[in-house]
């Protein structure tokens, strides 16, 4: 069993979406969580805007509630998949250096090494979608895994 666990800034956007996404599509063998950065925003749902776009494609990000990788065991997980490049910089200046081995940006996953997950928070509808899209492929690569 290959447990995953999907970080981003708050939690509340693009984490909660790959924790949803690759539980439903990636098959079994797998285990996801999520967890933000940052606890700001702790407790909350996930975005709006993620659940509407999400439910358009048969995702329910309704039951989320928004959790800091403080609140997260780490050793439970043989994988931390971060959005962007600065995530991988944060966490291993805050994380145990036994973890870093650990670290990969989540686009690694679905074989584009270099490619962030960006967060649509400030943005349009186009960035929600494009999460989606970026779920979609992290999902499909682990299921032929």
């Amino acid at each position: 069993m290959t447990h995953i666990l999907m970080v981003c800034w708050g939690n509340i956007c693009r984490s909660p979406t790959l924790e949803v996404v690759c539980r439903q599509r990636a098959g079994q063998g797998f285990v996801f969580d999520s967890c933000g950065i940052s606890a700001e925003h702790t407790g909350e749902t996930a975005d709006l805007r993620s659940r509407q776009y999400a439910a358009i494609r048969g995702y329910d990000l309704s039951q989320h509630r928004a959790k800091g990788i403080a609140a997260v065991d780490v050793k439970d997980f043989s994988i931390i998949a971060v959005m962007e490049k600065v995530h991988l910089q944060r966490l291993r200046s805050q994380l145990p250096p036994e973890v870093g081995d650990r670290l990969r940006l989540v686009m690694q996953l679905a074989g584009s090494p270099d490619e962030e997950v960006l967060d649509p928070y400030y943005g349009t509808a186009a960035g929600f979608e494009r999460v989606l899209d970026q779920a979609e492929r992290v999902a499909e690569a682990l299921a032929r895994a």
